[in-house]
């Protein structure tokens, strides 16, 4: 078969270096991949870099477009929305099948959930699942009886989802691959499961799927390849025929395959050794904020912080531009809001700034100068990550030396250690990351809410809790993005955190590649993707 001789022939010609020994179809995309999944069960992977081949495996009920990330019918043709979104109902179509032929049915659904939810099971994801009417309560074993939980198959191809409060942005939630079916016949009959055998085991023997591709071969630690799923609902509007994923090369490696036409797309891993260079020429750079925002939090339980004066003036002293150009190698955003959008979403404009000599008036006007010298901080960082940021916070401690004339102590300690120290709030600031698992700016918002266990600089404010607290439930999608705007307002007014940059997603691409676009999620929907000649 064809697939059988061009993945081995072409896979031993890149792994030699040479040229492809037959030269593919033209509608065959190849990826040069930053890792390999350690499991295509869409319920135990954890990198959202993964996600592009479970999205072609598998296929939720909503799915995202490539460009905006706004949502589309995927397994649901249509849905229903109750007035106070919290009843969602969505209506599936009738040719969706799963790989086997069988069809694809509400039950499918009902039974990823329950086993997601399973504490035994320990889904990486699970926390998806508990916008849902008592999934918590079900989760931590408070509840026995499924049932109870707010998801049920109405009919074959009705399914009911009840949440336990308002959220108009539910439909964003339903990307995320963990809430793709699961055939249960398939997952039951490996019995081995059931005594201690990983998913990811399973699902290696026997990928039963319902997604635009299917896995045709697949050789660890090297390569996987995919063929398009001929029984797919929407077969006829997938153009590419298959797509191959290469793992294991380093970006070097990876940057000569593209230039030498040996692969069609590199996904690039911010490693601080990368250079764009003459490629750009060559190739399409592609770059967008991801749902991830690194940053600078306070201890607000030591005094030399309760000025809002000093933490505005250790904020605007830091030129980011010039640790993203020296160090960064312009791999990540900089950061001058409170968390990352995509192209056009940004409620407020820019709210931060580099101002040093306004940094300088704010601390002299604070009483500090020379004669009265602000204490030494100590900065804790976790030690895994000191390759890419102790350069980023010696260059912050420099700033902060050269404007401020403040003496910053850098403290690495090894995750436990770290994770110990930041909760006992044994530093004066510590290099933070918030993030989501969906693109909500609420979820990074609700960080900084005094009750929050993310909250790890001790910051309270009672007029922020009460605008976090009103966008929690709020069933009004324009009264909640006033709400956010105010939220991040009042953040730059209080400075409890001081955002550095926003983390990067990013990649090269071959010139004819189309549907691939830059996107705050990182999610690249294959179905739309295809070459342009």
């Amino acid at each position: 078969m064809w697939k059988n001789f061009v993945l081995l022939m072409s896979i031993a010609g890149l792994l030699l270096g040479c040229k492809e020994v037959i030269p593919p179809p033209k509608q065959h995309l190849r990826i040069a991949s930053v890792s390999e999944p350690a499991s295509v069960d869409p319920q135990r992977v954890w990198d959202d870099s993964d996600y592009k081949i479970l999205h072609a495996l598998f296929e939720g009920l909503i799915v995202p477009d490539p460009e905006t990330m706004e949502p589309l019918p995927g397994v649901a043709e249509t849905w229903t929305i109750s007035p106070d979104h919290r009843i969602y109902e969505f209506f599936l179509r009738d040719n969706a099948k799963w790989s086997d032929g069988s069809s694809v049915v509400a039950d499918d659904f009902v039974y990823s959930a329950s086993r997601a939810l399973t504490s035994k099971f320990a889904c990486s994801s699970v926390e998806m699942f508990f916008p849902l009417r008592n999934a918590r309560a079900f989760f931590n074993r408070q509840i026995r009886n499924f049932s109870k939980v707010g998801i049920s198959a109405v009919t074959h191809r009705t399914l009911r989802i009840e949440l336990e409060q308002s959220d108009p942005n539910f439909l964003t939630v339903l990307m995320h691959p963990c809430w793709s079916p699961l055939n249960k016949n398939v997952v039951d009959s490996f019995a081995r499961y059931n005594k201690g055998v990983t998913s990811g085991d399973i699902f290696r023997a026997n990928v039963i799927s319902n997604g635009p591709f299917g896995i045709s071969e697949r050789i660890m630690g090297t390569c996987m390849l995919l063929e398009k799923n001929p029984i797919y609902w929407d077969a006829d509007n997938v153009i590419l025929s298959s797509v191959l994923f290469l793992f294991g090369w380093d970006q070097t490696s990876n940057m000569k395959k593209l230039a030498e036409k040996e692969v069609d797309i590199v996904e690039i891993q911010r490693d601080g050794e990368f250079a764009l260079g003459d490629r750009i020429a060559k190739s399409e750079f592609g770059i967008s904020p991801a749902f991830e925002m690194v940053a600078l939090t306070f201890n607000m339980s030591n005094s030399a912080f309760a000025d809002r004066n000093i933490r505005m003036a250790m904020s605007l002293a830091i030129d980011r531009e010039r640790i993203l150009e020296e160090i960064e190698k312009n791999q990540a955003l900089a950061a001058y809001n409170f968390f990352p959008c995509g192209d056009g979403d940004r409620p407020n404009g820019p709210l931060l700034k580099k101002d040093q000599q306004l940094a300088k008036k704010l601390f002299d006007d604070a009483g500090y100068g020379p004669s009265n010298k602000f204490p030494t901080i100590r900065m804790l960082c976790n030690a895994s990550e000191s390759d890419l940021y102790l350069p980023v916070a010696s260059r912050i401690a420099d700033d902060w030396k050269a404007v401020l004339g403040i003496d910053t102590q850098i403290e690495y300690k090894e995750f436990s250690s770290f994770l110990e120290s930041r909760k006992k709030f044994h530093f004066d600031i510590v290099k933070s990351s918030y993030s989501g698992m969906y693109f909500d700016p609420a979820l990074i918002l609700l960080s900084l809410h005094s009750k929050n266990a993310r909250n790890h600089g001790n910051w309270e404010n009672a007029k922020y809790d009460a605008i976090i607290e009103n966008i929690i439930g709020s069933e009004n999608m324009p009264l909640r993005e006033g709400l956010i705007k105010s939220a991040e307002l009042l953040l730059a007014e209080e400075i409890p955190i001081v955002p550095l940059f926003f983390e990067s997603n990013s990649y090269l691409a071959r010139k004819r590649v189309r549907g691939w676009f830059p996107n705050i999620m990182n999610l690249h929907p294959l179905k739309f993707v295809y070459f342009a000649y």
